[in-house]
């Protein structure tokens, strides 16, 4: 990484209110944002092997948020990922 590359965020989420609210924040605190609305475009993508992690909704069209982090973690992806959703009964359950 450059001394003026920026660490990248990368957002999944269907709901493009919450893609776009996303992005303004991340953005506004100084990072490169990549925005993806279904796993298969950013499945697509090549993503950062460095200086990144995932911002992945838990509820998706296509897998689910936890199925995507399995299969980027099979193809090598080692990135951190922060999981979110709106679902207020969502808990520790979830990954089970």
């Amino acid at each position: 990484m450059t001394n003026d590359a920026k660490p990248v965020v990368i957002v999944v989420d269907d709901d493009p209110s919450i893609l776009r609210a996303l992005q303004r924040l991340i953005s506004g605190a100084g990072f490169d944002v990549r925005v993806f609305d279904r796993p298969s475009e950013l499945l697509k993508d090549d993503l950062p092997k460095t200086h990144a992690c995932l911002v992945v909704d838990v509820h998706l069209p296509e897998m689910s948020g936890v199925e995507l982090c399995e299969t980027l973690g099979a193809s090598g992806c080692r990135l951190p990922v922060v999981l979110i959703t709106a679902d207020a009964g969502e808990g520790p359950e979830l990954l089970r």
